[in-house]
């Protein structure tokens, strides 16, 4: 930001705040403002999809649906798998603001070096979708192979990143960030309730405390809905 002094014609001063753009590549095209509306959006959709898979993936790991493995299920996490892949090269081509100066930086090899240097090995290595690949060579599935997949579940480490870069006020992103507290107490209680159920069906010998209520019920025949909930339970 620079003080900008304005003369008005009865001789008086007025002091005007303005962004200042000093890099000399300010006319780069091709490059996303940190604070643009459409960057927001594209956000917001990246918030999504993170979201998204951090309930499925776990999910499909655990109770192995058969409808999961339907070659449109298939098709849908490729496309996800894309929209993470722009996300990467959006970043390198989003602005940043100077910590020493407060300017916004235009230049495209400035902004890269800093997403080098600072979220991109982890974007990359949750962006990456080592599962199909090992099936690939492989020309076999197996829960080992499925375990790759858990990588993705990083990419729920963005929302703090892109909830402080967001264009709203103050209150907003404090809303947001309580909404992430929460949102990662549920992420949690999902995967140790599917952990659970991985543990439990590997001998078959553990008995929910619900069945009390039906003493001939089996749990392990049950549909999928009921073996998810008494394992959140």
């Amino acid at each position: 930001m620079q003080l900008i002094i304005l003369t008005n014609d009865d001789g008086t001063f007025e002091f005007e705040q303005q962004e200042r753009i000093t890099s000399r590549h300010s006319s780069s095209k091709f490059m996303f403002r940190q604070n643009d509306p459409q960057k927001t959006k594209w956000d917001l959709i990246i918030i999504f999809l993170a979201i998204y898979n951090s309930f499925q993936i776990p999910f499909e790991i655990a109770f192995d649906p058969e409808d999961m493995k339907l070659p449109a299920f298939y098709v849908v996490n490729s496309l996800i798998d894309l929209v993470f892949l722009l996300d990467i090269i959006v970043n390198f081509r989003t602005t940043f603001y100077d910590i020493e100066t407060g300017d916004e930086v235009f230049d495209s090899k400035r902004t890269g070096k800093v997403y080098l240097k600072g979220r991109f090995t982890i974007d990359l290595l949750s962006t990456i979708p080592f599962d199909n690949i090992a099936l690939i060579f492989t020309q076999s599935s197996s829960p080992i192979l499925q375990l790759f997949s858990l990588l993705k579940l990083v990419r729920i480490s963005r929302l703090g990143r892109i909830i402080e870069r967001m264009n709203v006020t103050q209150d907003i992103k404090n809303a947001l960030k309580l909404f992430k507290l929460i949102f990662v107490i549920i992420i949690y209680i999902h995967c140790l309730a599917c952990l659970w159920f991985v543990i439990v069906t590997m001998q078959e010998e553990w008995k929910p405390p619900l069945d009390y209520v039906d003493p001939d019920a089996d749990f392990y025949n049950s549909s999928l809905a009921n073996k998810y909930f008494i394992t959140l339970y």
